[in-house]
């Protein structure tokens, strides 16, 4: 990416009347944010399994560790209030 530019990623889900769009924005500093989130994230994962390897209920940290990481993405790459509501 060159200094300043935005880069749009339409998606669409379903099709005919249920037909769901979206739009993503990358730029250099959601990138470098989306990076932090995922090498907090990788640590949090790394360190807790040596502390959660007896743990009946390890699947479900990690789980939801995930499903923080997705909610991160959401929040950092939304244009619009509604999936950042989502997220």
């Amino acid at each position: 990416m060159k200094n300043g530019s935005i880069t749009f990623i339409e998606w669409a889900i379903g099709g005919g009347a249920l037909c769901f769009h979206t739009t993503f924005l990358i730029d250099a500093i959601r990138l470098i944010f989306l990076a932090v989130v995922l090498f907090i994230s990788g640590n949090v994962v790394y360190y807790s399994q040596s502390y959660i390897t007896s743990d009946p209920y390890a699947d479900r940290f990690i789980m939801l560790v995930f499903g923080f990481i997705v909610s991160m993405f959401l929040l950092v790459v939304s244009p619009n209030i509604v999936s950042i509501l989502l997220g």
